[in-house]
């Protein structure tokens, strides 16, 4: 799925709720900071994008978070 979100049309959007993060895993938010300087509505963007993406330790981890919470996870394993 591709979604489009020209600038001026960001503070129409509703930003989204963050979930919890559940044990075992980090939001992926937590790592993304915008520079100094930067448009703050690329802050709501961006929180739209990453809010239900979090990073996790291995595979096993990822797969009962994904089924349990509903979120989508990262992990350098392949």
């Amino acid at each position: 799925m591709i979604n489009i979100f020209p600038l001026e049309t960001l503070d129409q959007i509703e930003q989204k709720q963050v979930p919890d993060c559940p044990a075992g895993a980090k939001r992926i938010l937590d790592f993304v900071r915008l520079k100094p300087g930067a448009d703050l509505r690329l802050q709501k963007l961006i929180t739209n994008t990453f809010y239900k993406v979090v990073m996790v330790r291995d595979y096993e981890t990822a797969l009962r978070i994904a089924k349990e919470n509903g979120l989508t996870c990262v992990t350098p394993e392949l």
